[in-house]
């Protein structure tokens, strides 16, 4: 089974727990005693008024409201006395609060690679807003169409690039054919 023991992941605007996903056992053979399963926490930030409201936010720095500021002091309980390798965060205040708040101030990294999707002009609207414009509108289909139409589209690749670029930060990995 290939997938046994996989977690697939879900982000809501209420979904905001940590979320842990193990990779594939590292063998040291040398020192057996050294082989570790890497691990991979994914926190998403605390509530903004924008995800609060339905509205989609990527590129526009939103804070966090008092209750995302709550949400991610909840999370510092919750991973309290885990260690981590590296802490990696957006550089959007949404997501260094949350790190900052969850405790994790003296040693979270930002990083490019790991900021939302651009939304274009659809930036701050409701997909109800939007699909009374275009029926049907989906933002997984528009990042495609948008691929597809601008080859420099605003949401700075397609989804398996971005998935790519994400992970690869995750574990420290700078590997160019990622970017």
């Amino acid at each position: 089974m290939r997938n046994a023991g996989r977690r697939r992941l879900t982000a809501t605007s209420s979904d905001w727990a940590p979320r842990q996903y193990t990779a594939g056992v590292v063998e040291d053979a040398a020192f057996p005693e050294r082989s570790v399963r890497p691990r991979l926490w994914l926190v998403r930030h605390g509530e903004t008024e924008w995800a609060r409201m339905g509205r989609h936010t990527g590129a526009t720095d939103i804070p966090l409201t008092e209750a995302g500021r709550a949400q991610a002091e909840a999370v510092a309980r919750r991973l309290a006395g885990i260690p981590f390798a590296a802490v990696r965060s957006s550089p959007r205040s949404r997501a260094l609060d949350t790190a900052r708040l969850a405790g994790f101030s003296d040693r979270v990294e930002t990083d490019e690679d790991l900021v939302e999707w651009d939304y274009g002009a659809d930036e701050g609207r409701t997909t109800e807003e939007i699909r009374a414009e275009r029926p049907g509108w989906s933002s997984w289909q528009d990042l495609r169409h948008r691929r597809r139409t601008n080859p420099t589209p605003p949401a700075r690749g397609d989804l398996r690039r971005m998935a790519r670029r994400g992970v690869a930060s995750a574990f420290g990995g700078r590997d160019a054919k990622h970017r």
